[in-house]
């Protein structure tokens, strides 16, 4: 695909998403739940897609380095 097309439908997307954020989090606070929390599991999510996404674009041995120093630094804390 077209890098400029790809990047308009990219951007229309993520418009088109970014505006439906409301419809989402109105059924949520009928329920209870209050704006702090639906924006830490909106961003939670978000983080975890964006992991996700880095973590398949990662080469194996740039997957055993980025490990690697995930687990020397959650140990050393």
């Amino acid at each position: 695909m077209n890098p400029k097309i790809r990047g308009a439908v990219c951007g229309i997307a993520s418009a088109a998403f970014y505006g439906c954020n409301p419809l989402g989090a109105l059924g949520l606070y009928e329920l209870g739940i209050n704006a702090h929390t639906v924006l830490f599991f909106r961003f939670l999510l978000a983080s975890l897609i964006l992991a996700g996404m880095m973590l398949v674009s990662l080469s194996h041995s740039q997957r055993r380095k980025l490990f690697w120093c995930l687990s020397w630094a959650s140990s050393s804390a």
